[in-house]
């Protein structure tokens, strides 16, 4: 999850005007991000739910949900990925949202806060 932020980072800080777009930036950091959007979910067991995390236990009480919930993330990385390596800037920021979007949502219902 921290190596998402990594590379979910810098194309927000581009879509927000923070740092000028480079679309060869935005087409590596997306791919890496559509490919660590597959990673993390079998560390979400109900084996694992005693190891030091921020996860909250309604991961552990509603899977179906939380599945949904990451299905939609992997889901919007590949539209992102796909605007990016096209070098479509216009895609890219259409595409944004929706990835911003369920990272917050699954983080809302299932993340603790620090």
């Amino acid at each position: 999850m921290t190596l998402q932020g990594k590379y979910l980072g810098p194309i927000g800080a581009m879509m927000k005007g923070a740092v000028p777009y480079n679309a060869d930036v935005v087409a590596l950091n997306a791919t890496f991000l559509e490919n660590l959007a597959r990673m993390p979910w079998d560390g979400f067991d109900p084996s694992t739910a005693r190891e030091k995390s921020r996860a909250k236990p309604e991961i552990y009480k509603d899977m179906a949900k939380f599945r949904t919930a990451w299905e939609s993330f992997e889901a919007e990385t590949v539209k992102l990925g796909v605007a990016a390596r096209a070098k479509n800037e216009a895609g890219v920021r259409a595409t944004f949202g929706g990835v911003a979007k369920s990272c917050g949502s699954c983080h809302d219902a299932f993340r603790e806060k620090q």
